[in-house]
């Protein structure tokens, strides 16, 4: 792959074109993370930066538009834009990661995960190591 690619390849693609997963199994994983990724709205509420009666109408102001929640929350100034990163971090922290959906559902082992991330970080990096 061009040094590009190395840049823009992300883990799941690294197993599919390794062999160790096909992309039915990257599908799943991912649909199963989506599933559990906490939606931003229910952090805001929890962090306290927004009411449920905000949440509803940042909620119905994007229905007819292609906005995300924060852009929508910040343009309706419920939200700052630091807020909205700090509420997308801890998404994303709270996120379970894509290997270990792979795991649980013993696509992959825990061992093989282990040494492709491995691979894949050196690979991302441009490491020889």
């Amino acid at each position: 792959m061009a040094e590009s690619d190395s840049q823009t390849t992300r883990f799941g693609q690294w197993l599919v074109n390794n062999g160790v997963v096909d992309e039915n199994a990257i599908f799943e994983a991912l649909t199963e993370q989506r599933r559990l990724t906490t939606p931003l709205g229910k952090l805001a509420i929890h962090e306290g930066f927004l009411t449920v009666k905000q949440v509803f109408a940042i909620l119905n102001a994007r229905t007819d538009t292609a906005e995300l929640f924060g852009e929508t929350a910040i343009r309706l100034g419920f939200l700052t834009p630091t807020q909205v990163d700090a509420l997308l971090d801890a998404q994303l922290k709270a996120r379970p990661p894509l290997g270990e959906l792979l795991v649980d559902a013993g696509l992959v082992d825990r061992e093989r995960l282990f040494r492709e991330l491995d691979e894949f970080q050196r690979y991302k990096t441009g490491r020889k190591d």
